[in-house]
């Protein structure tokens, strides 16, 4: 009996041990997930179609979204990365926080973005270079030291967007030709149809010949709001001085092609367009 209750005492010990060891640990996971979870960074590169509605991603990279912050490589500080790909469809999700692009789209071709919300971006929430792209139901916001969204080099169309609480709103650029395209920089087009600018500082939109002698891109205005009742706030549609020149009234069967859906149309009937000018 006393060896019996020898091995019972260690049994109670050891059970008693292995509570306490447990308990420790449960308390150190209590602790580290937090920190886990601060130091977490979303990098999607995306090669498919991906529906993420109803999913947010939120970096926790301090000072993201101020001017002065920016810093790293594009494509790793991006949430999502679009990079040589070809027809891509992104619908739905919220992405938060980077101290370079929040989205950022670069030599892709037939790009299609719907109902995302991007901000805090330190550059800006979304930036497309050498590509074509279709952006839609979309809110880009939260840059307040840079813009809402810059091109460069690119055919985009932007419809029923909002772009809230940036410097300026709209920034095009020339500085090469693009890759992977069937176009010359000379053609950079951005056409804007029933988009909202919300609380925007300074200026609506701006055109760049960073080369200096292949000429400004052209751009597609109509049917678009501007909200601006923040005070201090001097909002100009187009800037002090008008760097957009070539500047076209979108006509019903460009809109059309738009409302549809109809891409590759309404990339057509621009081009056609601006070859006319």
């Amino acid at each position: 009996m006393y060896r019996y209750d020898i091995i019972n005492d260690e049994l109670l010990i050891m059970n008693q041990t292995i509570r306490i060891i447990f308990a420790i640990i449960l308390i150190a996971l209590s602790f580290t997930y937090p920190a886990n979870a601060d130091s977490q960074k979303f990098n999607l590169r995306l090669k498919s179609d991906a529906n993420l509605t109803g999913k947010s991603f939120a970096n926790k990279t301090k000072r993201c979204g101020v001017n002065s912050a920016q810093s790293g490589d594009r494509h790793f500080e991006a949430l999502v990365s679009i990079y040589r790909q070809d027809s891509i469809t992104l619908t739905g999700g919220t992405f938060k926080c980077s101290t370079q692009n929040v989205i950022f789209i670069d030599k892709s071709l037939n790009i299609v973005i719907d109902k995302i919300k991007a901000t805090k971006g330190s550059d800006n929430p979304i930036e497309i270079r050498n590509s074509t792209v279709m952006i839609k139901n979309s809110t880009f916001s939260d840059s307040p030291g840079n813009k809402c969204v810059e091109t460069e080099n690119s055919f985009v169309i932007f419809y029923k967007n909002k772009f809230i609480n940036c410097k300026n709103a709209f920034d095009m650029e020339t500085t090469k030709r693009p890759v992977k395209s069937g176009f010359g920089p000379q053609q950079d087009i951005a056409i804007f149809l029933n988009n909202s600018f919300i609380n925007i500082r300074d200026d609506g939109f701006h055109c760049h010949d960073r080369t200096y002698n292949l000429g400004v891109g052209h751009l597609f205005l109509k049917g678009n709001g501007f909200v601006s009742n923040m005070p201090g706030y001097t909002f100009r549609k187009f800037g002090k001085i008008k760097d957009c020149t070539n500047v076209h009234r979108i006509n019903k069967e460009l809109e059309d092609a738009i409302k549809t859906g109809n891409f590759n149309l309404a990339e057509k009937i621009a081009r056609d367009i601006v070859a006319k000018s």
